[in-house]
């Protein structure tokens, strides 16, 4: 009988071979997808939010006296505005956006809180 030296390497079946292959194949696989979550989260989570654009009214539009804008909705041929006087009721005026003429008026008034 054959005595195997220390030397000697064993000749490795050619399954085993293509099993080696494939594990290390799916091994940097997983890595790769790995790194690729967590780049794809760390850039998600550092976005920064885009800060609000101011859009300005038309020049045409002049607010009432004493009143401040509050929002501003645009339309096709229209400016939607809610106004307020500081501590004051709040108004709802639509505008004309080529003119700026007050088309509408409408006074916000709050609804009573339901009796219990």
């Amino acid at each position: 009988m054959r005595e195997v030296a220390e030397d000697d390497e064993l000749e490795e079946h050619p399954r085993l071979r293509l099993l080696r292959w494939l594990v290390t194949g799916l091994t940097a696989t997983l890595v790769i997808a790995v790194i690729a979550i967590i780049s794809l989260l760390v850039i998600k989570v550092l976005e920064i939010p885009a800060a609000p654009r101011a859009v300005a009214l038309p020049e045409s539009i002049a607010l009432p006296e004493g009143e401040e804008l509050r929002s501003a909705t645009f339309g096709t041929d229209w400016v939607l505005l809610v106004t307020a006087a500081p501590g004051g009721p709040e108004y709802i005026r639509i505008y004309d956006a080529a003119t700026g003429e007050e088309r509408q008026s409408l006074l916000v008034t709050p609804t009573p809180a339901p009796a219990q």
